[in-house]
């Protein structure tokens, strides 16, 4: 039997038997007033009758949004005619993506796309913020955004582009990826707009805004191989007194996963993984005991589940970490905590500790070499997000097949074979274990010293 997919209408399985039906706001129009419905409760997940006041509960919602009926409760609803209305039809479609990511998939509307994580919300939403100052007429009512939506053109996207890429401080390069970042979320706006008949057909004004894409990030942390670039940062960041910031580096690389993830990762989503593992692997990986720990999470973007192995001195430096914080008198919910606050990294602050802890490293000042820490210049540039780069790179190295890369980094195969031409730059460390690969160890054929040994 097919099945149909209804926008704001959720279904859920009941305790006592049967299913729940409800419809479902999105936050938009819960802000304008729209409440959820109970629609009762049927003994299919795909009943007419539920289904029915559903669609007629989202034709009420037309209707309101052509100027017809207007519930009670409901705010009024003003027609969109200018950048700020299409800003704001916008934004309540990434909300509704973003909810079709909590719904199951046989329950998600394919109209929608793909759902959205929160994060790359959050990335939207900054660049229309953007967007909305810049579309304003500052002698003109109506607040920010109140330009009409056929007043934008080309040249008025194209002056924007040129003001966008101005550097920040003068001898500074071009902002690049600011830009181009911003002109892409501008272009899929009026996309939208022409989808749902707030933009005319074929006239977006940011469809070619002349900006090449911005080279892709290669950079690697400890680009000749070993740890050194990340040992550094580890005593810098103790020596401003957040050791937390290392472990969350020290992480990162050995999971390749993200920001978000690695300071999202709770005690629960650290797990006995043993029986989980084929015996022979499970025997070298095993602690005295015969146990195997790792991460057991849901990435925060893709939403695929991801089982990883920690072993070592970093398995050691997790555990220590999860004891510490539930020896406090208020445990924070995650395992990367605030050294000093004693909770949960809030995104800007760890960015901005993470900041001061690789310029320590960079040039540390004499009480920092003091203390262990010794300069390393190569972290020069180096972000967090190129850590989960640098384990797919150390991973391809290592000769693993690409199933074996996405089994961590949550890829698909396929994926991988596509983003390796990023994610694997040509380094000499690479092109000097292929020449290894090829022609093998060359101790024994190094002239013999006088003494008779190998030179």
């Amino acid at each position: 039997m097919a099945r149909f997919t209804i926008p704001y209408l959720v279904v859920k399985p009941l305790a006592a038997g049967g299913f729940g039906y409800y419809w479902q706001p999105s936050p938009a129009l819960t802000k304008k007033g729209w409440k959820a419905v109970n629609l009762g409760i049927a003994a299919s997940d795909q009943d007419p009758e539920r289904q029915a006041a559903a669609r007629r509960r989202n034709d009420e919602v037309a209707a309101w949004r052509a100027g017809g009926a207007q519930p009670k409760a409901v705010k009024k609803f003003t027609r969109r005619h200018t950048v700020a209305d299409l800003i704001a039809a916008f934004r309540e479609h990434i909300d509704t993506r973003v909810e079709q990511g909590e719904v199951p998939v046989r329950q998600r509307n394919p109209t929608l796309g793909k759902p959205m994580s929160a994060n790359t919300r959050k990335t939207y939403f900054s660049a229309l913020n953007i967007v909305e100052i810049w579309a304003t007429d500052r002698s003109k009512p109506g607040g920010d955004g109140n330009l009409p939506i056929a007043s934008i053109d080309d040249k008025r996207v194209a002056a924007f582009r040129d003001g966008l890429m101005k550097p920040a401080k003068k001898g500074e390069a071009p902002r690049h990826h600011r830009a181009h970042n911003t002109l892409r979320v501008l272009r899929t706006l009026f996309e939208y707009g022409e989808r749902n008949g707030m933009v005319q057909r074929g006239a977006n004004p940011a469809a070619k805004f002349d900006l090449e894409t911005p080279a892709p990030r290669d950079q690697v942390w400890d680009e000749a191989g070993g740890t050194a670039d990340i040992d550094a940062f580890r005593h810098a960041a103790a020596a401003i007194g957040y050791p937390s910031l290392g472990l969350a580096v020290a992480i990162a690389e050995f999971t390749a996963q993200r920001e978000a993830d690695v300071l999202g990762l709770t005690p629960n989503n650290w797990q006995d993984v043993s029986l989980l593992i084929e015996p022979a692997v499970r025997s070298a990986l095993a602690d005295e005991a015969g146990v195997v720990m790792g991460f057991v999470l849901r990435q925060n973007k893709t939403k695929r589940p991801v089982g990883i192995p920690i072993v070592g001195p970093l398995r050691r430096d997790i555990e220590a970490a999860i004891a510490a914080n539930r020896a406090r008198a208020v445990p924070a919910t995650t395992i990367i905590v605030d050294d000093v606050t004693e909770r949960s990294w809030k995104t800007r602050q760890f960015i901005r500790k993470f900041n001061e802890a690789r310029a320590l490293a960079i040039a540390p000042t004499p009480e920092a070499r003091a203390a262990g820490v010794d300069p390393r210049p190569s972290l020069e540039g180096l972000q967090f997000r190129d850590l989960r780069r640098t384990c797919v790179v150390r991973l391809g190295e290592l000769g693993i097949a690409d199933e074996g890369i996405a089994s961590i980094t949550g890829h698909s195969p396929r994926t991988i074979k596509k983003m390796l031409e990023i994610y694997m730059p040509r380094t000499t460390n690479r092109a000097a274990i292929t020449i290894l690969a090829r022609h093998g160890d060359q101790r024994s054929a190094r002239p013999a010293a006088k003494d008779g040994t190998a030179a």
